[in-house]
């Protein structure tokens, strides 16, 4: 689990697990990350845990801090489109509520992908629940969660200064 304590390392890696997105066998990502110098790794796959146990006792095996993680389908309103968030324990019950939340997740497909929707996450991360305050969650690309409030931003701005160039060929109303 999450380490409160600094550390070096890699808190965003993708697997063969990942499907559409990486084919790094988990074995590879470890050894690299030991040759590196790196004290910890965070496997988050795309939606799933699948290789989480593989990877803890490769991790372990090359003294390691191995973190298991994962990058979720946030689609809040439980539509198709789909945002990226990471979630990582800091703790055993973190993880379980992960695990939970993931599985919940994968039995609300869309296009073969899972879904976590708000209520999964209100669930498994809110308020009384095992994973209040057990968790760390984060954007984790353009696609993430954080990123589309950004660019949602910045394309409102652009319409505004749009609508304010062309209400500047209007005198006003006497």
């Amino acid at each position: 689990m999450l380490n409160e304590s600094k550390t070096n390392g890699i808190l965003h890696l993708h697997s063969e697990h990942s499907v559409r997105d990486s084919a790094m066998k988990l074995s590879t990502m470890v050894l690299r990350a030991k040759e590196m110098g790196k004290t910890s790794l965070t496997l988050t796959d795309h939606g799933n845990l699948v290789g989480v146990y593989e990877f803890m006792k490769i991790a372990k095996d090359n003294e390691i801090n191995g973190i298991p993680g994962v990058e979720a389908y946030f689609c809040g309103d439980g539509t198709k489109e789909k945002r990226h968030l990471i979630l990582m324990p800091k703790n055993i019950d973190g993880f379980r509520a992960i695990s939970k939340a993931v599985t919940q997740s994968n039995e609300n497909l869309y296009n073969g992908f899972p879904r976590m929707t708000w209520a999964i996450l209100d669930e498994n991360f809110g308020k009384g629940s095992r994973g209040e305050n057990n968790i760390f969650a984060t954007s984790a690309c353009m696609n993430g969660v954080l990123a589309a409030i950004i660019l949602k931003n910045n394309e409102t701005h652009k319409k505004i200064a749009s609508l304010n160039k062309k209400a500047l060929k209007y005198s006003p109303v006497n």
